[in-house]
């Protein structure tokens, strides 16, 4: 997905399908970018298959935008309570349009 390598303001677009793996979860996000499945939650998935949390938006990422897609199998990594399939320690970020679905955190959140 590259959004790591993204310049700050930079809307990353993704084209319907499925993405996994590297790059596609585990992402920090340390700058505003905005996230877009450009056919929609229906027809664009990230899925973590339960090994790690999709995004974290760190510091410096207020601001952030994440529409139109599907969020599928995360987990917050080990030692985490918090963030299945979102951590947020910034203020402002949107999740808009989007589907989260069979994420797993051990607080519960």
């Amino acid at each position: 997905i590259l959004i790591e390598k993204a310049s700050p303001d930079m809307v990353v677009l993704l084209g319907p399908g499925v993405y996994a793996g590297d790059g596609a979860c585990g992402v920090t996000v340390s700058k505003r970018v905005a996230l877009h499945g450009t056919s929609g939650a229906l027809h664009t998935q990230i899925n973590c298959a339960g090994e790690q949390r999709h995004l974290l938006f760190a510091e410096g990422s207020e601001g952030s935008v994440v529409s139109s897609l599907h969020l599928a199998q995360g987990s917050a990594s080990e030692g985490s309570e918090d963030g299945g399939c979102v951590l947020v320690r910034a203020q402002g970020i949107v999740l808009a349009h989007s589907l989260l679905s069979e994420c797993r955190a051990s607080a519960g959140r």
